[in-house]
């Protein structure tokens, strides 16, 4: 999902904005209504084997091997 992170630059309140690709990543504050937001740089929702968490697939490997297939 094409979800920005955003840090009003007035009231320093942190907030996410959905911003659909090939449209400009700006956003105004939802709590004071100032226009000079800066972006966020954030890591994203990515498990370590890249397959991003609420998509499934992905189990942890148990202690005694590597193949996650345990049950």
């Amino acid at each position: 999902m094409p979800i920005h992170e955003f840090k009003c630059t007035e009231c320093g309140k942190e907030f996410d904005e959905l911003i659909m690709p090939g449209k400009e990543a700006t956003a105004d504050c939802p709590d004071c209504g100032a226009k000079d937001c800066e972006k966020l740089l954030s890591c994203g929702n990515v498990r370590p084997n890249g397959i991003p968490s609420g998509m499934g697939g992905y189990r942890e490997p148990c202690k005694g091997c590597s193949g996650g297939s345990c049950s």
